[in-house]
């Protein structure tokens, strides 16, 4: 759910889905398995459980997203790099909206500054982790 609302506001920024490729007519952004075809650069969103939240009567957590970027092992990392602080810049203190329309309400995110990483085969990347505190309405 909240990897879905950190799609939504990816999706929705002009700059970044401008320096990303474009897979099967939309911005390569996945938060499922990425394809094997898929051209560069992409990102790929991974939701993990956090600790319970709460205060009174509200019920919420603290989620756990890992935002990671990847581009071509043969190209100039600047371009990347941008792309990482442009994410991280974004998501930072942001409202996921979608999370309203889920009966939440959403502290806003705290995103972390891009670290370096790959994905195993020598893929530059850089991930960025977010860290969500929602409350459920009432």
């Amino acid at each position: 759910m909240i990897g879905v609302a950190i799609w939504d506001a990816l999706k929705d920024d002009a700059g970044i889905v401008a320096a990303l490729a474009e897979y099967e007519n939309a911005p390569a952004i996945f938060t499922g398995p990425v394809p094997e075809q898929v051209p560069c650069p992409f990102i790929k969103i991974n939701e993990s459980g956090g600790q319970n939240a709460g205060c009174r009567a509200n019920k919420g957590g603290i989620a756990i997203i890992s935002v990671q970027v990847f581009d071509d092992k043969d190209l100039t990392q600047k371009p990347l790099r941008d792309l990482a602080d442009a994410i991280q810049v974004l998501l930072d203190r942001h409202a996921l909206p979608l999370l309203d329309t889920k009966g939440f309400w959403n502290q806003g995110c705290i995103a972390d500054l891009p670290q370096a990483t790959n994905e195993g085969a020598g893929f530059p990347g850089y991930t960025i982790r977010v860290s969500v505190r929602h409350m459920k309405k009432d």
